[in-house]
């Protein structure tokens, strides 16, 4: 799970969510 979401945030809100926070 992504941590920090404002720092994981890329394309889009969901993107984080989806990727896992790996960008």
């Amino acid at each position: 799970m992504c941590e920090n979401v404002q720092y994981c945030v890329s394309l889009s809100k969901l993107d984080y969510i989806i990727d896992g926070c790996k960008r």
